[in-house]
């Protein structure tokens, strides 16, 4: 129980700076991070009951469902063919780039799919776990994803729109 508190408060500690660091998805990610260098650091800690993974998929679903709004609704006839074509694409391009990925690397091919599925990585990272991908290499891949994209966006941007 000690060591599950442990894990608890190095979890927040890292999810409370991220967010202050304004990090995206910052409360995920500086827990992960952390929790991932303690862990790897070989420091004893507990494991988290596996009833909890049933309890943050609710809570992902409830969050993700009230977004949903009536305007949110309505909106969604409108760009209706730009979302099949954006869901075709990165569908697509996701399989190839994990396909590929799994064949240049040592990972397996369901663990490749989901580092490389378009999503947020909560949610893959979720999902991949109950379908049998590696979740922490998942993560990892996902993250360094993120890290790059915002590395490389904002002055992109700033750089197309000059």
């Amino acid at each position: 129980m000690v060591y599950l508190a442990l894990t608890l408060v190095i979890a927040a500690v890292g999810g409370l700076v991220a967010l202050k660091l304004r990090i995206p998805a910052g409360a995920m990610v500086g827990s992960m991070v952390l929790v991932a260098i303690a862990q790897g650091s070989g420091m004893p800690l507990g494991s988290l009951p596996s009833w909890t993974r049933v309890v943050i998929q609710i809570l992902l679903g409830a969050m993700i469902g009230l977004s949903f709004t009536p305007q949110v609704v309505h909106e969604l006839k409108q760009i209706a063919l730009p979302a099949v074509v954006l869901v075709i694409t990165l569908l697509t391009t996701g399989i190839i780039t994990g396909l590929v990925i799994s064949r240049i690397s040592k990972l397996d091919v369901v663990t490749s799919l989901f580092s490389t599925a378009p999503g947020g990585m909560t949610d893959m990272v979720l999902i991949s776990s109950v379908l049998g991908a590696d979740a922490p290499k998942v993560a990892a891949l996902h993250l360094i994803r993120i890290v790059g994209v915002l590395l490389v966006m904002p002055p992109l941007l700033r750089w197309l729109v000059k």
